[in-house]
C-alpha cells in the first residue's frame, strides 16, 4: 500500500498544480466590480486618466455633469465640490466629485469608496502603480498613476503596514491633471510593502524612529 501511494504521488502533486493554475485563471476572470465601470465604460480611444468617457484638462463642467446624471444622482453643492453626486444604484462607491477651473474645464474628478471595495479591486482595474507617496507622520499612503495628461492618486487610508489588496474602506481616488504630493516622499512602487521596507530606503522616516 505504501509502495503504491509512493507511485501515486506524482499524479496526485500534478492534479494539485493543475487546479491551481485552473483556480487564479478564474480568479482573474471575475468581472471587475460595478463601482469601477467608470474606468473603461466610455474610455475606449480616451487618454487616460478618463472616466466614463471625462477626462481632466478635457471635458467642460457642462458635458461632465451630463455624462454623470446618466449613471449617478446629482446633489446639492457641497463646499469644495461645486459639482457633486451620490450613487444609489451602484453599491461601493458613495460620492462623485468634480472641480474645475474659472473656464469650466474639469481639474479634478474625486470619487469615494466604501468598504465594499478591496484595494485590490482598484488595482485589477487600473493597474499597478508607479509610485507611492508616504506621509510619514500622518502614516498614510498615496498611491499614483502618471500618464502624459494626468495622474491619478489613490489614497488608502492610515497604517501603511496594512496595505494590502485586502484593505478596504477609506479608499478615494483623485484623477487630475497634475499631482499634489505636498509634504509626501516619493518611493518607486515595489508591490505591497510594510514600514520595515520603506525604513531600509529612507530611514529619516518618522516611523523608524
Amino acid at each position: 500500500m505504501t509502495r503504491f501511494l509512493f507511485r501515486l504521488m506524482p499524479a496526485l502533486v500534478a492534479a494539485f498544480a493543475v487546479l491551481n493554475v485552473a483556480a487564479r485563471a478564474l480568479g482573474t476572470l471575475q468581472p471587475p466590480h460595478p463601482a469601477l465601470a467608470g474606468f473603461t465604460e466610455g474610455c475606449e480611444g480616451q487618454p487616460p486618466p478618463c472616466w466614463y468617457g471625462i477626462v481632466p484638462g478635457v471635458t467642460t463642467a457642462g458635458e461632465a455633469g451630463q455624462i454623470a446624471e446618466r449613471h449617478f444622482v446629482r446633489r446639492s453643492v457641497i463646499e469644495g465640490f461645486p459639482l457633486a453626486f451620490n450613487s444609489p444604484e451602484i453599491s461601493g462607491l458613495t460620492f462623485i466629485g468634480f472641480n474645475y477651473d474659472i473656464s469650466l474645464i474639469v481639474k479634478h474628478i474625486i470619487l469615494y469608496f466604501d468598504e465594499q471595495v478591496y484595494l485590490g479591486d482598484v488595482l485589477g482595474v487600473v493597474g499597478e502603480p508607479d509610485e507611492v507617496q508616504l506621509f510619514d507622520r500622518l502614516n498614510k499612503a498615496r498611491l499614483i498613476y502618471q500618464y502624459p495628461g494626468g495622474v491619478i492618486g489613490l489614497d488608502t487610508g492610515r497604517d501603511i503596514n496594512n496595505l494590502n489588496p485586502r484593505k478596504r474602506g477609506s479608499l478615494y481616488l483623485t484623477l487630475s491633471v497634475e499631482s499634489s504630493g505636498g509634504a509626501a516622499k516619493v518611493f518607486s512602487w515595489a508591490g505591497f510593502q510594510n514600514e520595515a521596507y520603506y525604513c531600509e530606503q529612507d530611514h529619516t522616516l518618522v516611523f523608524c524612529e
